[in-house]
């Protein structure tokens, strides 16, 4: 994977997995290890594809159900980590 992806699969499953708590720029690029510039950058892109809300760091719900089907399946998370 590479850096951009990494970059944009990493803001769907965080968003994702934090859809019920809020979340900001600085604590997705935390989270992801990069930069709030790179993330913003990152959130601006998807929020023109229409997955993301960039100024509410929010899924969109085409977001949500594409965020969804690229999630890693538990199973194939243990396997990764092992």
């Amino acid at each position: 994977m590479n850096e951009r992806e990494y970059l944009l699969f990493g803001i769907l499953d965080l968003l994702l997995r934090h859809a019920e708590s809020p979340c900001t720029a600085l604590s997705l690029a935390r989270d992801l290890g990069l930069t709030p510039t790179a993330v913003t950058v990152g959130l601006v892109h998807l929020e023109a594809r229409g997955l993301v809300d960039a100024d509410r760091v929010r899924l969109t719900l085409a977001g949500l159900g594409a965020a969804r089907t690229l999630a890693v399946r538990p199973s194939e998370s243990a396997t990764r980590a092992a």
